[in-house]
């Protein structure tokens, strides 16, 4: 039986065609092909995770634009920053700042009032539950006052700690908050009022799990700690949840209003 030649012509275009198809689907990674990650990413994703990572572990992963995009770049760390407050409660009951730290130009003129004040401080409460809350041995053991409380409601300081989380790409990721205020008299911490963590600016591959822990130091004291820590995981089609995260921050203060800081992202 004889074959026309456009018959021919057709049948060898379609085969040029099947061909490089085939060739195209055997060059594409495995992830994109089937829908199932490629064996390769998932290795490097799990050497960040688990800290044992290479240089080429991060450069892969910096190649996918999905992955960049939303993955924690282990050559970079979380940025700290913090703002504080420090205020007296007078007899009257209002409030007034007496100085502040880190606060945008705009914020700090809002508390420069009292209602503007209250305002700051009652803003993104976050999670102040207390049934999970530790509350572990004195610091340091309480000094007798040395110097007068300025004012009848006492001296305060309000602590806000933020931990930024980026990706390759530069992008925020979230960011895990911590908010502490405590009362000091000069010489000793002698109460904790609010304390709090949560997150904000969250991607849609952050999942917001569990506190981790919650816990603060007894007071009357020279100087005491709060601690949150929380866990993040990191989901994403295909790839699943490829990466935990537990950020947290530790506040130090003192009888005398100073305070210092340390956070992780681990």
């Amino acid at each position: 039986m004889s074959v026309s030649r456009s018959l021919r012509n057709n049948l060898v275009k379609s085969a040029v065609v099947l061909s490089a198809v085939a060739a195209l689907s055997a060059t594409a990674p495995a992830a994109h092909a089937a829908g199932t990650p490629d064996p390769a990413v998932v290795a490097a994703l799990q050497r960040i995770q688990n800290g044992t990572w290479t240089d080429a572990d991060a450069q892969l992963i910096g190649s996918i634009p999905e992955l960049a995009a939303t993955t924690p770049d282990p050559r970079v760390a979380p940025k700290t920053t913090v703002e504080e407050i420090e205020y007296v409660v007078l007899p009257d009951g209002t409030m007034q700042t007496t100085g502040t730290a880190g606060l945008s130009s705009a914020d700090a003129a809002t508390a420069g009032t009292s209602n503007g004040l209250k305002k700051l401080l009652s803003a993104d409460a976050g999670d102040t539950s207390v049934d999970d809350v530790v509350e572990v041995p004195e610091e340091t053991e309480a000094a007798a006052s040395t110097a007068g409380v300025r004012a009848a409601g006492g001296r305060w300081k309000w602590t806000h700690v933020t931990v930024t989380n980026y990706s390759y790409m530069g992008k925020v990721i979230y960011k895990y908050h911590h908010k502490a205020q405590f009362k000091y008299d000069g010489s000793k911490v002698t109460a904790w009022a609010n304390r709090s963590d949560y997150t904000s600016n969250e991607q849609d591959v952050v999942q917001v799990g569990e506190r981790m822990r919650n816990e603060k130091s007894k007071v009357p004291a020279k100087s005491a700690t709060s601690l949150m820590k929380r866990r993040i995981d990191l989901c994403a089609p295909v790839y699943g949840c490829y990466a935990t995260n537990y950020p947290w921050s530790k506040i130090k203060v003192k009888g005398t209003g100073g305070t210092s800081f340390t956070s992780s992202n681990k």
